[in-house]
């Protein structure tokens, strides 16, 4: 009988930790500074940064990009336009469609 179940990864903060290094060093390197949020497979936030200079709103954005890519397990920015503004409605906004966050 098959195993009711299957083993994970799960991210660790160490490894929170360098994928938000690496996405200040990109952000940095293009002259953007950027909010950045890094979640784990169930949309808990293991790290979070807002770099001088990002706009201040767009941590909320940064946040629901995150979730959204945890979620779905794919890039975000994919959804026909009509179901992505459903999908941010029906989530009260923690889902979104904003291009932009990406799992690996």
């Amino acid at each position: 009988m098959p195993a009711p179940t299957r083993p994970a990864a799960r991210l660790t903060h160490a490894a929170a930790l360098t994928v938000l290094q690496a996405v200040i060093a990109r952000a940095e390197a293009i002259g953007v500074p950027e909010n950045v949020a890094v979640v784990d497979a169930d949309g808990n936030v293991l790290a979070f940064l807002r770099m001088e200079g990002a706009k201040l709103l767009s941590r909320e954005s940064a946040r629901a990009k995150a979730v959204t890519a945890a979620s779905n397990g794919a890039a975000t920015g994919r959804l026909p336009a009509d179901l992505a503004v459903t999908v941010a409605l029906a989530s009260g906004g923690r889902l979104t469609d904003l291009p932009g966050a990406c799992r690996s």
